[in-house]
């Protein structure tokens, strides 16, 4: 049971962070070609995507910060990956701005 609030509370921690990362690649590597054939809907899936899965990250930290009451280091953890998804949702959110307000192909 331990072995599993352990496992569940690094994936909490590590997934939105390791999200965004991935995102930043992807984004960066689909972005010329979505804005030269005008395919800006790859684009905001990839953030759609990115942005649930933080949401997961952050749901998985809330039901393990609940069982947690006691063992004060898994309540560390669960707060600490409630913190990093909460900050990587938001970086989700920021770099998705740009591809939702700006006309595809009017960047400088």
């Amino acid at each position: 049971m331990m072995m599993k609030r352990d496992r569940l509370l690094w994936l909490s921690a590590a997934a939105g962070p390791f999200v965004w990362f991935v995102l930043l690649f992807a984004a960066y590597s689909v972005t010329p070609p979505a804005h030269m054939m005008g395919r800006v809907m790859t684009l905001r899936l990839l953030h759609l995507g990115a942005l649930m899965v933080t949401l997961a990250a952050a749901a998985i930290a809330v039901r393990e910060l609940d069982g947690a009451r006691k063992n004060e280091r898994a309540w560390f953890m669960a707060t600490g990956a409630l913190a990093l998804s909460a900050l990587s949702a938001a970086l989700v959110i920021a770099s998705a701005i740009p591809t939702l307000m700006l006309v595809p192909g009017a960047e400088p």
